[in-house]
């Protein structure tokens, strides 16, 4: 099996690969059971992340791909900085303004909706850039990282969690697999170049795969109730092919057992 290079972009139309990731997070059922295993290490690992790139109650941060703003909630509370909430789905960023509201009430919080490969800020405006299990998400992630550095100060920090995976076979470039962060993931390795090309320095990488170990512990004990979840969601969604989730949960399987499938944090300054 040939292994996919590093950026590679998948062969379907970006902009319909877009609509499809937001409507599969938009799912509240799906985002509701299992949401540790859509954000992996949960908020320990976010803290962890944050603290690494040293914020302060006087940063300004954009965090990409928020979600439900689980994540720039969290940071106002956790370290009293200033969050911007971004998200490619207008629906995503209703849904993170009402738990804003109900469960978590700040007044450090904005939200918007923007695609984090065209951001819509001005240069030069954060102090650090976060972006959790997503930059696999992205069709370019170098137009994602380029736009990252655009609008990250002198010297300041984008960090990025992410899935990580060794010698992904061409195979595995399929929607539903891009949907689960596989198809879009790289190597630790590979990662680390695409932010060296992009102008980053001091680029360095954090192994941290053990949550992929506790991601799929919990995808055994709930896989009696994934399915049937899975299967109502994609009868509403003809691109999404259910038949194909057996084969996939094999391969994903097999890759884990093999200790291909990973995770990873990448730390580097403007």
């Amino acid at each position: 099996m040939t292994p996919i290079p590093a950026g590679a972009k998948m062969t379907c139309d970006t902009s319909h690969l877009k609509q499809s990731v937001s409507w599969f997070y938009e799912q509240r059922l799906l985002t509701s059971l299992f949401h540790r295993i859509l954000h992996p290490g949960g908020l320990e690992l976010t803290e962890r992340l944050a603290t690494l790139v040293g914020i302060t109650p006087h940063s300004l941060v954009l965090d990409i791909a928020g979600g439900w703003g689980t994540s720039a909630l969290f940071l106002t509370k956790r370290f009293q900085c200033n969050v911007v909430d971004l998200d490619l789905s207008s629906r995503m960023i209703l849904y993170a303004k009402d738990y804003a509201k109900t469960g978590n009430p700040s007044d450090k919080v904005v939200f918007h909706v923007g695609d984090a490969e065209h951001l819509p800020f001005k240069d030069e405006g954060f102090d650090v850039i976060m972006s959790e299990c997503s930059l696999c998400l992205f069709p370019s992630k170098k137009k994602a990282l380029a736009e990252m550095f655009r609008v990250i100060k002198p010297e300041g920090v984008v960090a990025v969690s992410d899935v990580t995976l060794t010698d992904a076979p061409r195979e595995l470039d399929t929607q539903l697999l891009h949907l689960s962060c596989i198809a879009g993931a790289e190597s630790l390795k590979s990662l680390e170049t695409l932010f060296t090309e992009t102008g980053y320095r001091h680029v360095r990488s954090i192994d941290v795969s053990d949550v992929i170990n506790d991601i799929y512990v919990k995808i055994q004990q709930k896989a009696s109730y994934l399915k049937p979840i899975l299967r109502i969601l994609f009868n509403g969604n003809n691109d999404l092919n259910y038949r194909e989730l057996s084969a996939i949960g094999a391969t994903l399987e097999q890759l884990f057992l093999q200790d291909k499938l990973g995770y990873g944090l990448i730390i580097a300054k403007r």
